[in-house]
């Protein structure tokens, strides 16, 4: 049995990056009335407690009670031990060195151990049926997802078991030990922050199945040189490279279709790009702040290419401006030289646009881009749904997770 769909309710972030507009909707539920007993407050559902903050900043082994007031803690609420530091807004207050989860635990929270980075272990109840623990990490107990890893563990190098699938929101951020994670081939999707600011992690390999890396997943690991592609790659969500200083070039495999708003905004060392020709989405400011790319091909067959996708730098007030020079290459009568002229980039030509293809010709292509996975399908999809809309495209410095909703599904 796997951890139950979560929730986000509630995070915080303070953005020291330029965004000149955000707005966050949170589709919350009817507000539940809090509680208070010694160091946690918490709600009651259904007969069950869903601990939801927690303010003992010196215990180093927190052990989480099983039951609260006569309610079984049934829950772990999303954050529920990240209380920003002072002094760092990317690491909660919460000293904890080790965690002990107890069996009544049925659902775990989005970012419940975020920022905690004095974790050395988690031990789970041995008779849970939700959740387990190898090696100090937290896994559901199927280990087809890795729940949470600890933040403090000194080795340099992970392999995430065979047979997981999902790798869960910020699993893995603020790891700052770890310079190499091997993944699995059954690993199909890599969720929202879950190796942000992981700054000494030097290159990645992506399994064979991955389709999906899903919003900022890997924003801010300075130290990524090297990125090997999945061959299976469908889309990159927005931020989920942004701030990765020290990528140099990319080359995206054939099978990609969609770069989200900022995915690799704000990588300053950038200076080849390659995209696929079938590529059919490159949102906003996918590459905007990338202050040492200086020209690129789009590909013709763009469907859409997003307000500042490229060729737009931040000022000394952090306002994207344009590159003055900016290069673009790309087809004649495609939205690659609409762009240059809009925006009056240097456009040079690489040819002429090809006559389009039927409909029935565009159908058979959407089918094939899809993933080989059905999200729908069986009912067991990862987490997709976040509610949050950034106005323009750039990364926000994340010193915490934005205020969103989320309801999570795990991917076969």
């Amino acid at each position: 049995m796997k951890p139950k769909q979560k929730t986000l309710l509630s995070v915080l972030i303070m953005i020291l990056m330029f965004i000149p507009g955000i707005s966050v909707f949170a589709e919350n539920e009817t507000e539940e009335e809090i509680f208070t007993s010694g160091d946690y407050s918490y709600t009651v559902r259904n007969g069950g407690a869903t601990l939801v903050n927690y303010t003992n900043f010196t215990e180093t082994v927190v052990t989480i009670p099983h039951e609260i007031d006569g309610y079984p803690v049934k829950a772990l609420g999303e954050n529920l031990f990240f209380t920003v530091s002072e002094t760092d807004p990317t690491i909660s207050k919460v000293a904890a060195e080790k965690f002990i989860i107890p069996a009544s635990v049925e659902e775990v929270g989005a970012f419940v151990f975020y920022g905690c980075v004095n974790v050395k272990e988690f031990e789970v109840a041995e008779d849970s049926t939700v959740l387990c623990d190898v090696d100090g990490v937290i896994f559901d107990k199927d280990k087809t997802i890795v729940i949470a890893y600890p933040i403090a563990s000194v080795a340099t190098e992970y392999t995430v078991p065979s047979g997981v699938t999902y790798i869960d929101y910020g699993a893995f951020a603020n790891c700052n030990t770890l310079e190499k994670v091997i993944f699995p081939n059954t690993l199909v999707s890599i969720g929202q922050w879950a190796f942000a600011r992981c700054s000494n992690l030097k290159e990645l390999s992506l399994p064979e199945y991955i389709d999906t890396i899903e919003k900022y997943a890997f924003a801010y690991c300075t130290g990524l040189t090297d990125i090997k592609w999945s061959e299976s790659l469908i889309k990159l969500e927005r931020g989920a490279f942004g701030a990765c200083t020290s990528l140099t070039e990319l080359t995206f495999p054939e099978s990609l279709s969609e770069i989200g708003q900022g995915a690799f905004s704000e990588c300053t060392s950038l200076t080849k790009v390659t995209l696929p020709e079938d590529l059919d989405i490159l949102n906003e400011g996918a590459f905007s702040g990338c202050t040492s790319l200086n020209e690129i091909e789009l590909p013709s067959k763009l469907v859409t290419l997003g307000e500042k996708a490229v060729g737009f730098n931040y000022n000394m007030s952090k306002e994207l401006v344009k590159n003055v020079n900016f290069k673009i290459y790309g087809k004649t009568g495609s939205l690659a030289e609409t762009y240059a002229i809009e925006n009056e980039f240097t456009f040079i030509s690489t040819g002429a646009v090809e006559n389009q293809e039927s409909n029935d010709s565009d159908e058979s292509k959407a089918e094939t881009k899809t993933s080989f996975l059905n999200s729908e399908g069986d009912g067991k999809g990862v987490p997709k749904t976040l509610v949050l809309v950034l106005s323009v495209a750039g990364l926000a410095f994340v010193a915490g997770i934005i205020a969103v909703a989320v309801s999570k599904k795990k991917k076969s």
